[in-house]
């Protein structure tokens, strides 16, 4: 072929691929999105969506709008992810964000609903009751600029499980999947977040519970660790306190009255049970203040209680069960009782005193234990060592007594050598008789330098003392001579 005919040719392919990504290929996708309830509009360009059902009608708003958005085909991951929430809001409720699964579901359900199932209209009955369709069970209306687009809900087809749809700027009926219909549904309280303790333990530095004359403040360091330090200077338990944030964050309302700061007497408000407040570690924004109020009725399991955020003029109901009682701690409920934890890797030396009592010292030497210079049995010596690590007090007690730490019953000090070769000492001392509940005595413990002393059962503290004969290894009996055949004749 000569060099001629190939640039012609060549200008041919061009020419014809130029049709069909400019021609052919736009006709196409706007013959595929003439096939869907809003004909390719994005969720971007719609300006809001009027949801009309048997509780009332609301509105959804929004507050990002580009016409000029439009569906993407070729996009196949789910948005359902998503977070809208900040560009969307309940019209006429000025404060609370939205509930984002909810909001999600909504808008993927109106922006990709494809009107596969379409009734032709050559068998479609002219009385719309039988389709349920004269009075429609829910609506959802789409604006758009000028383009409104209104999906009437009606009967299920309990045959196909699928929902009787008239889109009204079609005119046409169409089955539609059954969950459109329950999101069309739903109430506008549905639609709100109905957490009202909306921060993550993530972005807080400090936390402080008021209750009565009663405070606990926890501060959060550069770590991450939490301490109490009101109405004293405690370890924190950080599981403790991230559960205390899921409780929190796990709080649904389940009505909400506006302007009910107006009426905060009538909600317990006036002078709350109790306040939690969150305050940020970005200190640009102000701290969030929860408020429960206190109960009309405190005899009343069931009796709801009343929430408010602090600068809010809405008031929260929680009818379900009260969290008031279960978010409300003592500091004692937040300390940490596993005080003496350590990673039993890390250890190479413990020496185990008791009053009356055989010293024992346990040493790792290479890959080897010894107890007292005799060699040590490792899954035993490592049994002990990880109950000593789980130690946990079994209460506090009160300051201005005598813990008998000066003398100590018994003492264990535990050395940890990391992998740079530093050594770190721990400590722990069980001092004097506190009391004895039920016939059980209980110890004051304290470890390191006994700043925080605490209460163990003497059964708890016992198990994490060893007895020296099962730390050793036991001598192997000798391997016994095999029986003699008996002379042959």
């Amino acid at each position: 072929m000569s060099l001629r005919k190939s640039i012609v040719l060549a200008c041919l392919l061009a020419i014809l691929s130029a049709l069909v990504f400019k021609v052919v290929v736009p006709g196409e996708q706007a013959k595929e999105l003439a096939g869907y309830a809003l004909e390719g509009l994005g969720e971007k360009a719609i300006e809001r969506i009027e949801l009309i059902n048997s509780s009332g009608t609301f509105t959804l708003e929004n507050k990002k709008v580009d016409l000029s958005d439009r569906l993407a085909l070729d996009r196949e991951e789910s948005t359902l992810a998503q977070d809208r929430t900040a560009d969307w809001s309940l019209q006429g409720v000025e404060v609370g964000g939205l509930d984002r699964a909810q909001l999600n579901s909504l808008i993927d359900g109106v922006v990709k609903l494809k009107l596969d199932n379409k009734i032709p209209e050559e068998e479609t009955e002219a009385d719309k009751a039988l389709y349920g369709l004269a009075n429609p069970l829910a609506e959802l209306r789409v604006y758009s600029g000028s383009k409104r687009v209104d999906l009437k809900f009606g009967k299920k087809n309990e045959y196909l499980s699928k929902r009787y749809v008239e889109i009204g700027s079609k005119g046409s009926l169409h089955l539609v999947p059954e969950a459109l219909f329950e999101l069309a549904s739903k109430k506008s309280i549905d639609f709100r977040n109905r957490n009202p303790f909306e921060v993550n333990e993530a972005e807080v530095k400090r936390l402080v519970i008021d209750k009565s004359a009663e405070r606990v403040a926890l501060e959060r360091d550069e770590t991450g660790t939490w301490s109490i330090v009101e109405p004293a200077r405690f370890s924190a338990s950080a599981e403790k306190v991230s559960a205390l944030f899921r409780d929190l964050r796990s709080i649904r309302v389940s009505e909400f009255v506006e302007d009910g700061v107006e009426k905060l007497e009538q909600y317990g408000l006036n002078a709350p049970a109790g306040i939690f407040s969150a305050f940020l570690k970005d200190e640009s924004k102000p701290p969030f203040v929860l408020k429960f109020g206190a109960r009309q009725d405190a005899g009343a399991a069931d009796t709801a209680r009343d929430l408010q955020r602090d600068g809010e003029r809405t008031v929260y109901r929680v009818e379900a069960r009260d969290p008031f009682g279960l978010l409300v701690k003592s500091v004692n409920d937040l300390r940490e009782r596993r005080l003496l934890r350590f990673p039993v890797d890390a250890v190479s030396k413990v020496i185990y005193e008791e009053q009356g009592a055989q010293t024992i010292t346990v040493e790792k030497k290479g890959d080897e234990w010894t107890v007292n210079g005799a060699p040590g049995d490792a899954p035993f010596i490592r049994e002990a060592l990880q109950r000593l690590a789980e130690l946990q007090a079994d209460d506090f007690p009160n300051e201005g007594r005598d813990f008998g730490f000066a003398k100590p019953r018994v003492r264990i000090g535990v050395e940890l050598s990391s992998s740079e070769g530093s050594i770190t000492q721990r400590t722990l001392v069980i001092g004097a008789l506190s009391d004895t509940k039920q016939d059980k005595k209980r110890y004051f413990a304290a470890v390191d330098e006994l700043k925080e002393p605490f209460v163990v059962e003497e059964k708890t503290f016992r198990q994490v003392i060893p007895k020296y004969e099962a730390l050793i290894k036991t001598a192997e009996a000798p391997p016994q001579p095999a029986a003699s055949e008996p002379p042959s004749e």
